[in-house]
């Protein structure tokens, strides 16, 4: 037996014929969708050109996404949110419909503001939790919880950081993601999983600015943080724990921000407009919000809720964007496998991008796909 909503074949969600691991979506909230098809104007405006490297991964999208699914491993800061802009004009001049799904629902509502200034021409809604009325769009961004409503419909769907809570290890909405794509799925990560070793690899190096990514400096006396800290700069401190988040606010008086904190939205605003400059956070905004010239400290890196993605989500911080300065620091007692292969990932990715750019655009293009 096998469910034709998730696909789930396990014995244990069935109970009289029916799978009762997906039936919360199926009762009441699953509506059919139907797209008129045709062609539309679809072009968007940028305030920066690409460089030549992102013109050419943008390119190689386009033309690999036709026969197969794609994973493009871009470092932070890289850029890959512009890099697709060409596949979603693409896309829609053929008359495709595309998706763009994404874990965690704060990061669904910033791209679709960023989306909607870009692409003036078309319809870009947002779908997820308190957004649910309207659901038809040229171009749909949703969270992958999201996309139960919309099975069968996109021909083609970015999935933006499939290795990132609640989607990752989650068998359910990977079959929902499944059942929402009739066509090919462009998955983009800073970090590639061995669940995705079989689709195209296309491998990002460089950031727009062509520095090398900033390799974290390790830590194991958590004294020195209070010589490292620059106290007059924007800070962020990562911690494993929102027990930990809110003892180290409270004895020191930062500001905090976990899944628990009920006015998220104030305080990071707050944050980013200037009105403190030490924040303590969890994994929460290891992705999804670019700091300009800002500093990192990791404490307790050696913690099992640091997994390798996510420290090098976290060092992806730095230096991104319009940042001139920054810098990151791991404090652990103990150097572990996780830490060890967020350094090998920078590292690698930095001799990679020292290789691309000896080589010409043209050249550029076997170095970066693979």
């Amino acid at each position: 037996m096998k469910c034709d909503f998730c696909l789930s074949e396990a014995r244990k969600y069935f109970k009289d014929g029916i799978c009762r691991r997906c039936l919360h979506l199926r009762h009441g909230l699953f509506k059919e969708i139907v797209y008129e098809v045709g062609g539309i104007d679809s072009d968007y405006t940028l305030e920066f050109e690409l460089t030549p490297y992102q013109k050419e991964v943008a390119d190689l999208i386009v033309k690999k996404i036709v026969s197969q699914d794609v994973f493009l491993e871009a470092v932070c800061g890289a850029g890959k949110t512009e890099m697709c802009y060409e596949l979603i004009k693409d896309c829609l001049n053929k008359g495709l419909k595309i998706g763009w799904a994404i874990p965690r629902r704060q990061v669904v509502l910033e791209l679709g503001e960023r989306l909607k200034q870009n692409f003036k021409g078309i319809k870009v809604v947002t779908v997820c939790e308190g957004f649910t009325d309207d659901l038809i769009g040229d171009l749909v961004v949703c969270t992958t919880h999201q996309l139960f409503r919309y099975k069968g419909v996109f021909d083609v769907l970015v999935l933006d950081e499939p290795d990132a809570f609640p989607f990752s290890g989650n068998d359910l909405l990977f079959s929902l993601m499944k059942q929402a794509v009739k066509g090919h799925v462009l998955y983009m990560s800073a970090t590639l999983s061995a669940d995705f070793n079989q689709v195209y690899h296309i491998k990002m190096p460089l950031r727009p600015s062509l520095e090398p990514l900033p390799i974290p400096v390790l830590r194991r006396a958590y004294f020195s943080l209070v010589k490292d800290i620059r106290w007059d700069k924007r800070v962020l401190i990562f911690v494993p724990t929102i027990k930990m988040a809110n003892l180290l606010a409270r004895l020191f008086g930062f500001g905090v921000i976990t899944s628990k904190t009920k006015d998220k939205e104030a305080v990071l605003e707050g944050y980013l407009k200037g009105d403190f400059n030490i924040l303590v956070t969890t994994t929460i905004l290891e992705r999804g919000v670019t700091f300009v010239d800002c500093y990192v400290y990791v404490l307790w890196a050696d913690h099992p809720v640091f997994d390798a993605a996510s420290l090098i989500q976290i060092a992806g911080r730095v230096k991104r964007g319009r940042s001139t300065e920054g810098a990151c620091y791991f404090y652990a007692l103990h150097h572990s496998l996780e830490v060890k292969q967020c350094l090998d990932n920078l590292r690698d990715m930095n001799t990679l991008a020292s290789i691309v750019l000896k080589k010409t655009v043209s050249e550029c293009t076997l170095s970066i796909g693979g």
